[in-house]
């Protein structure tokens, strides 16, 4: 099974048809796309996966200026309730072939907290989080300003879950997702896993060739052998 995360930048705008056309060339079993907008692209992004093939969506019912996380998925799945969830937009679960997919756009500074605390609660040996976490760890993950949340990052990613690209890459292995203004480079889009998803990882890697044009995040891409 090959899943794909992607940060679209604010619903991906004019963009959307090449962001399409990326999405649907990566012959991926399920997408995870971060700052999804219920608008016409968005719209125009789901039409294009579904005659794709992606013939399940699940999206947050969020208004149409406000960035949410949609996943799309070509076997069935479904969408499964997470309770007390601290916003409407920042994740949103389905079970797949046996998993808990967790896709995550989470918010910015100290409110990003409420998110990691209720993925600590439902974490499992089955789950997958994947997608734009804004945060990493301040020692491996930046070049310059330090995250907000990076001891609720590194507890989740080491400690309760998999950091299946430093499992894959190695604790001294630098490379970034998601550079800013001033060039400064920040690995922030992650894939945690439970023990059962980690067990059947296979590769976990960046295509970084997506920030030349489409939007201003790296790819990122896990293969399991489900």
């Amino acid at each position: 099974m090959k899943l794909l995360a992607l940060n679209i930048r604010q619903g991906g705008g004019t963009r959307i048809a090449a962001i399409c056309s990326y999405l649907i060339a990566q012959d991926c079993d399920a997408l995870v796309i971060s700052e999804f907008r219920r608008n016409a692209r968005g719209d125009q992004l789901i039409e294009a996966l579904r005659q794709a093939g992606f013939s399940h969506v699940h999206h947050n019912n969020t208004n149409s200026k406000q960035n949410t996380v949609m996943v799309a998925t070509k076997q069935a799945s479904t969408l499964f309730k997470i309770d007390d969830c601290p916003n409407e937009w920042s994740i949103i679960g389905i079970n797949l072939a046996g998993l808990q997919l967790i896709g995550t756009y989470f918010p910015q500074r100290k409110v990003k907290a409420a998110v990691f605390s209720k993925l600590e609660d439902i974490a499992s040996s089955n789950i997958l989080a994947i997608g734009d976490f804004n945060t990493g760890s301040n020692t491996l993950d930046t070049e310059a300003a330090k995250f907000h949340c990076a001891d609720e990052f590194l507890s989740l990613a080491n400690r309760t879950l998999t950091d299946l690209w430093r499992a894959h890459n190695g604790e001294v292995t630098q490379e970034y997702s998601w550079y800013s203004n001033a060039g400064n480079g920040f690995r922030i889009d992650h894939a945690l896993a439970g023990k059962h998803v980690t067990d059947q990882c296979v590769n976990c890697y960046y295509d970084h060739s997506t920030r030349e044009t489409l939007t201003d995040h790296s790819a990122l891409i896990v293969q399991l052998s489900l």
